[in-house]
């Protein structure tokens, strides 16, 4: 197959070079995962995006990531990245073509007023959890979707194939991490940190952040700010932490790769319910806590105090399996 992926959202250009060396927010990540593991089955791969002026490929095989002005020929399937605009430009690009909007987002006002033009278009749509599928499928109900004229499915997002628990590393029980963007509960996590310290002084928080978004302007003791880090370099620090201390109630992930990288990991993660978080957790009935900082800290404690919960990844959302998902989506 020869496979377009459309990026018109990035706020930078990211090839499988950016997942290794820098910040990355979790869908560029996705975007890399997707279609590294599609050219490495061999299909033909360009995903173009908006910012990007030059070209670079990834190895002899790997896909190419290209800008705007590149002109693809014989393309069998097209994924339009989160966004809607892009389709009537895609629709007459690539009229042979099967037409994908691959969804990440929290579903707008914008997905329920074009059902008219996903239904001419015959876009289908493709969310990242079953919770998202949910929200889409709702929303677009809302605005006339009858669920005869394209379809609404779900893939998982992917974590790497070699993410896996280390037993020969060892935790240390004063460190938690927040590794997310800022707007994802930061400042929960802070309040709750700062009632652990009376607690236990020799907590440490670490947090990190893809850069998109400015970290929060707040000095608090024991917080280390490790500002935009590698992938690599934030799992290794998720590792060798207690817990990902992640008490996010005011925006919900459609996936969450926080969730799964840090069980794939051995790391439980403590959060609330919302999102996908319940879909996407290994064991949520010891990781998803109500909102007060009571729970919060008992629930840390305890675990500090050897009843940390055991998790690990789920063989489901490996890179291995998600794209063969992909590959018989694309090729139906």
């Amino acid at each position: 197959m020869r496979i377009l992926i459309f990026d018109a959202c990035c706020p930078k250009p990211y090839d499988s070079h950016t997942l290794d060396t820098e910040a990355l927010g979790g869908t560029e990540a996705t975007v890399v995962r997707v279609a590294e593991g599609l050219a490495k089955r061999g299909h033909y791969v360009v995903v173009q995006q908006h910012c990007r002026e030059g070209f670079t490929t990834s190895g002899e095989l790997g896909p190419e990531y290209a800008p705007l002005s590149f002109e693809p020929v014989g393309i069998d399937a097209v994924l339009s990245l989160r966004d809607l605009k892009t389709l009537p430009y895609l629709k007459d690009k690539y009229p042979k073509a099967k037409l994908f909007l691959w969804a990440h987002d929290l579903p707008t006002n914008e997905l329920c007023q074009n059902v008219p033009l996903l239904d001419d278009i015959g876009a289908q749509v493709v969310c990242v959890s079953k919770w998202h599928r949910t929200q889409v499928v709702e929303t677009l109900i809302s605005g006339g979707y009858d669920g005869t004229h394209f379809r609404v499915s779900h893939i998982y997002n992917p974590i790497d194939d070699s993410l896996m628990i280390d037993a020969a590393i060892k935790t240390n029980l004063n460190k938690l991490v927040f590794f997310s963007s800022p707007h994802k509960g930061l400042e929960d996590a802070l309040l709750h940190f700062s009632n652990l310290l009376r607690f236990n002084e020799e907590f440490k928080l670490y947090v990190a952040n893809p850069g998109y978004y400015p970290s929060l302007a707040k000095e608090v003791p024991g917080v280390v700010n490790l500002g935009a880090i590698s992938h690599s370099e934030a799992i290794a620090h998720v590792r060798t932490s207690l817990a990902v201390l992640y008490p996010n109630r005011v925006f919900p992930e459609t996936f969450g790769l926080v969730f799964a990288e840090g069980n794939a990991v051995g790391t439980p993660v403590l959060t609330h319910d919302i999102g996908a978080a319940n879909e996407v957790l290994d064991a949520p009935q010891y990781e998803i806590v109500g909102q007060s900082t009571k729970e919060v800290v008992d629930t840390i404690m305890k675990w500090r105090n050897g009843e940390r919960p055991t998790v690990r990844g789920r063989k489901d959302f490996r890179a291995t399996a998600i794209v063969k998902e992909w590959e018989a989506l694309l090729g139906k």
